[in-house]
């Protein structure tokens, strides 16, 4: 059975599925930063700014440090935690370490804009199957067989597309 609540999203799904455009809501996504889509160019300069600190540091702990942390990032793709950086700020007086530092602070802002936009699309999946079984009710049939057989005449299609299929 379908709540009171959840009738106030369905005419607005309903005239989407009915063919009116709303491309406004396409421009939302317009507002990502365009270095998402170049994670190989940052993971590159990420570790050149890797070696180039190793290479600028003697045989010391921080450079163990930043050597298995380089190690952990090539081979896993997993940014270095705010330990590293906490080091790596108290070296002021080494350019290639404050590289370095910004280089992380990047690549840790884009690894939470890339776990966010992986969420918001399975959680997008979620509902248009929400919005799908909700369209099989048979309350909502009945409801549209008298308010607009066009709109009944395509909820069908609409119930059997695969969400993937929305954009």
């Amino acid at each position: 059975m379908i709540d009171k609540g959840s009738m106030s999203i369905c005419p607005l799904m309903l005239i989407r599925v009915a063919g009116l455009p709303l491309t406004w809501l396409d421009q939302l996504s317009d507002r990502w930063p365009d270095e998402i889509g170049h994670a190989d160019s940052r993971k590159s300069a990420l570790m050149n700014a890797f070696d180039d600190a190793l290479e600028a540091l003697p045989v010391s702990p921080l450079r163990l440090e930043i050597y298995n942390a380089r190690k952990v990032f090539f081979q896993r793709g997993k940014v270095p935690g705010p330990g590293l950086r906490s080091q790596l700020a108290g070296q002021p007086d080494v350019p290639a370490l404050l590289q370095l530092l910004q280089m992380l602070e990047a690549a840790e802002q884009e690894q939470v804009a890339r776990n966010f936009e992986q969420g918001y699309e399975t959680a997008m999946q979620r509902e248009w199957h929400t919005l799908q079984k909700a369209a099989s009710e048979t309350s909502l049939l009945r409801a549209l067989l008298f308010a607009s057989h066009d709109l009944l005449d395509r909820l069908p299609a609409f119930a059997s597309k695969h969400p993937r299929d929305f954009d």
